[in-house]
Order: structure tokens, then C-alpha cells, then sequence
């Protein structure tokens, strides 16, 4: 098993104006969907896909109640779910209020298994398919 990644061309945007900066990017396969999550996950115990979708669907629905009402849910060496919000920034407190607040977001934070399986983790270079070229029509005489 291996990373894999492709190498993308971009600019600092510290320094505006300056020489390009290649960077890697994470090449992304295909999404793996609950279906096949919980047969793996079934596969590999006693339970049912049922029962492992039972599971998840609730889990995902306690875990979204429980991180709106502000707690951190943690699972774990798997890792701590919690909430962010994204806002405005005022010169003083009393100027703050909730208009102010542009958005929430689910933040995760892997647990020490999870990060120490990343820091073991093997990396593969992979080259972006070069896009076709129409090839000329011959012409026949």
C-alpha cells in the first residue's frame, strides 16, 4: 500500500510575483461507498451489513448531535470529532456578536494509532494521463 501523488506547479502566495513552487498533491482514487464499507467491515466480524449500517447511521447521527451541542466526541485510537466556527474578526469584544459567526464545520483530529500508521506510510510518484490528441483524419486521393 502506497500513497500515491502527482507533482503540481504553483506560486507562494507570500511572495507574490515569485519564481513557481512544485508541490506534492495526494492523487485521490476512486470514493469508496457505505455499501461496500459495511461488507468489508462485515467481512471481517460476525455482524451483518445490516447491522454494520445500523451502526453507522446511527453513530453518524449521535456523533452530529452530540458535536452541535458543543461536545467533542472521542473514538478512541480512531480519532476526536468536534466543532469549528469560521468568523469575522472585530477590533473589540463588545463589537462581537453572532452575525459575526460565518459558519460551522466538523473538525477531526486522528487518534495515536491512526497518526502513527501515517507516519509509516510508504509514498508512490504517478504521472496524470496526458490528455488525448485527436489524431488528423487521412485523406484519401
Amino acid at each position: 500500500m502506497a500513497v500515491k501523488y502527482t507533482i503540481s506547479r504553483g506560486v507562494n502566495p507570500t511572495l507574490p510575483g515569485g519564481e513557481p513552487l512544485y508541490i506534492a498533491r495526494v492523487k485521490h482514487g476512486d470514493r469508496i461507498q457505505i455499501e461496500e464499507l459495511t461488507e468489508m467491515i462485515s467481512d471481517q466480524c460476525s455482524a451483518t451489513t445490516a447491522d454494520v449500517k445500523g451502526v453507522l447511521d446511527n453513530l453518524i447521527y449521535i456523533l452530529t448531535n452530540e458535536v452541535l451541542n458543543s461536545r467533542m466526541v472521542r473514538m478512541g485510537d480512531f480519532g476526536t470529532f468536534r466543532a469549528s466556527i469560521c468568523c469575522e474578526m472585530v477590533p473589540k469584544e463588545e463589537d462581537f456578536n453572532a452575525s459575526k459567526i460565518r459558519g460551522a464545520r466538523i473538525r477531526f483530529t486522528p487518534g495515536a494509532k491512526l497518526r502513527d500508521k501515517l507516519k509509516n506510510a510508504k509514498f508512490s510518484h504517478v504521472t496524470l494521463a496526458e490528455p488525448k490528441q485527436e489524431e488528423e483524419p487521412e485523406i484519401e486521393e
